[in-house]
């Protein structure tokens, strides 16, 4: 049975998270996995998976970056939250946390942003390893038509324009979700810039060509928010012989969709998921294919 304890993280700045840790009250633990959300989502998306991985015989972390979910905080100005401080703070307070549980190895989990979080932070170099699912670069010009025409709307236009407000950003139709002012204005910066988070941490690039961590990657060729030319942009950041990418199709898995966020769904559980808890169940016995 699994049991799931609420967890408050402190910062090193002293901003406190919530979180939550799936543990199997019976058996032994295999090792810890970290799951690092995308941009705006709450933790309670991968609820289902993390109670499938900690079935598995894992303990899993789920978190909400400062500002957004049950991390949400009035005296927080969201004018001074980050995306370089959901990075640096509060992935990698909850990373050592996991550090300092036990004597479990550590592994991450990273979905969209949560893969990106990975490239800036270097405290999370000391991942075990890596699981990347639909994390990109977010350069307009690596999406097609219609997409292209819609991120160039949201990177210059929809963001810049709400971050000036100061306070969190409407949910509409082009992003289902709310972001804190200074997100939005850091993100609508990545995504003007052909580097993407590159172009604004110089000290990214050379770290990343330097890892020697195992990384499996994948993107969805259905995927509106990170097609696989956006996700093979970020694959391009590490050696070749870190990372393992791979593109899945919704016709083999024999789905209509799997787009952005339907992976998390427990209809994934015998494809994607066991794909998944194979590939940390690889780091841990170092028997990557990688």
């Amino acid at each position: 049975m699994v049991q799931i304890n609420s967890v408050h993280l402190i910062c090193e700045d002293g901003v406190e998270l919530r979180a939550n840790l799936f543990v199997q009250n019976e058996g032994s633990c295999k090792g810890s996995i970290l799951i690092l959300p995308g941009v705006g989502i709450s933790q309670s998306l991968y609820r289902p998976f993390a109670h499938y991985l900690a079935e598995g015989g894992f303990q899993v972390l789920t978190i909400d970056y400062r500002g957004i979910g049950q991390s949400f905080r009035k005296e927080l100005p969201p004018h001074k939250l980050s995306l370089n401080a959901w990075a640096k703070q509060d992935a990698v307070t909850a990373f050592r946390y996991l550090q300092k549980l036990d004597e479990n190895p550590v592994l991450i989990f990273g979905h969209s942003f949560g893969g990106q979080a990975v490239c800036l932070a270097e405290e999370l170099d000391d991942a075990q390893g890596v699981v990347m699912v639909a994390s990109q670069s977010g350069y307009w010009r690596h999406w097609r038509g219609m997409g292209r025409v819609k991120l160039w709307f949201f990177w210059h236009c929809y963001l810049p324009f709400f971050s000036q407000l100061g306070t969190y950003t409407l949910s509409t139709p082009l992003f289902d979700g709310r972001l804190p002012a200074g997100v939005a204005r850091e993100w609508a910066r990545w995504g003007r810039d052909p580097e993407y988070l590159k172009g604004h941490h110089a000290e990214v690039s050379e770290r990343l060509l330097n890892r020697d961590r195992n990384i499996v990657a994948y993107a969805f060729s259905d995927d509106d928010f990170a097609p696989p030319a956006a996700a093979r942009a970020l694959w391009q950041w590490f050696p070749e012989d870190c990372l393992q990418g791979h593109i899945m199709t919704p016709e083999e898995l024999g789905v209509s969709r799997i787009g952005h966020f339907s992976a998390f769904r427990s209809s994934f559980e015998s494809t994607l998921w066991r794909s998944w808890c194979r590939d940390f169940d690889n780091f841990l016995s170092n028997d990557s294919d990688l």
